[in-house]
């Protein structure tokens, strides 16, 4: 099945396209490569012109395909009001970019050494398993035995 911008109704490839929200379902919304790049321009120029070109290419682009989804709407409108209030600021010169440049650190995203799972959590989880494994062997016996038997029952029934 073919996937369409969810701003501009082109054709997209969903294993690159960016996505710009999930909707219902976990039906992701996707952009075309044109309407990302706008969209970055939009929540990341440095020009206030810029932003507000961005802003207007979107909208367009937007309203010459009677965009009316829930989640793209919602999506596009958080977007627009923090790509507004930074253009404002930028206009005003009261906006401090070193805001943009804060990431989160490398090692902030590794898991902490008291979280990580040891080899005594790894062995005890695997004593804990071992009768369910047994048990849940014995029911698959049993449910494979009554399916076949059902089976040469209905295949008997039937000749």
């Amino acid at each position: 099945m073919e996937k369409r911008c969810s701003l501009c109704k082109r054709i997209v490839d969903s294993e690159t396209a960016e996505i710009l929200a999930m909707g219902g379902f976990g039906d992701p919304k996707y952009i075309c490569d044109e309407c990302a790049a706008d969209i970055e321009t939009a929540t990341t120029s440095h020009e206030f012109e810029e932003i507000k070109s961005a802003m207007s290419r979107i909208s367009d682009k937007m309203a010459n395909n009677d965009i009316i989804n829930r989640t793209t709407l919602s999506a596009i409108e958080e977007i627009f009001t923090d790509a507004k209030e930074r253009a404002q600021r930028i206009k005003d010169g009261t906006y401090d970019f070193s805001e943009d440049e804060a990431s989160v650190p490398e090692e902030s995203l590794e898991v902490p050494e008291e979280l990580r799972e040891s080899d005594e959590d790894r062995a005890l989880d695997e004593k804990e398993n071992k009768p369910h494994k047994t048990l849940n062997l014995i029911i698959d016996i049993v449910a494979a035995a009554v399916l076949v038997a059902s089976i040469t029952f209905f295949v008997l029934w039937i000749l």
